[in-house]
């Protein structure tokens, strides 16, 4: 027997051991290829506005993988950018080890989070919604605080669920991202 196939054949068991169910393919995986989301960007960071506007394409959808494909067009200091397409495969599952990033960062120091619902309107459209607000409150070095807060709208009406989200920090800045037309086909 080939050494190969020994060896897949004993670490296959225990990679499938490492993966789950991939959120963001759930998001995208019910609808069928041609759907589309728009989501504009607003953000406010410093004194500098800019915003952005993304158009997401189901191109194809399969029972391990969707591919989606992103195209839209950026406003930095009053310039318009074009965003080449970028095609983007979603794997129905992922390692546990690839589900956040790895890097070191700042944990809270106090987290408050409310969920409730609530009827969004998008292009005459009522989309039934679940949202999600963190707070997070930060422990400064000079004594003071700073606050993060987070409200995060999804449903599973709209390709990708995400509809709205508002967040923003303490004297940082603050970035709205709204469904502003989706496509289901």
């Amino acid at each position: 027997m080939n050494v190969m196939v020994i060896l897949w054949a004993t670490c296959s068991p225990l990679l499938a051991q490492n993966e789950q169910d991939n959120p963001e393919f759930k998001a995208w995986n019910g609808f069928k290829a041609g759907s589309t989301v728009t989501l504009k960007s607003e953000t406010e960071l410093n004194g500098t506005k800019s915003s952005d506007e993304m158009t997401t394409t189901i191109l194809e959808v399969a029972e391990d993988k969707v591919i989606i494909e992103m195209k839209g067009k950026y406003i930095r200091a009053g310039k318009e950018t074009d965003s080449p397409a970028r095609k983007r495969e979603i794997p129905a599952k992922r390692r546990v080890d690839q589900l956040g990033p790895n890097a070191p960062r700042q944990e809270p120091d106090k987290t408050d989070t409310k969920t409730g619902e609530e009827d969004l309107e998008i292009n005459g459209v009522k989309i039934k919604c679940k949202w999600t607000e963190v707070t997070m409150t930060f422990n400064r070095v000079d004594g003071g605080k700073d606050i993060q807060r987070i409200k995060t709208w999804k449903s599973d009406q709209i390709p990708g669920h995400l509809v709205r989200e508002e967040a923003g920090r303490t004297d940082s800045g603050k970035s709205v991202r709204a469904v502003t037309r989706f496509e289901i086909k």
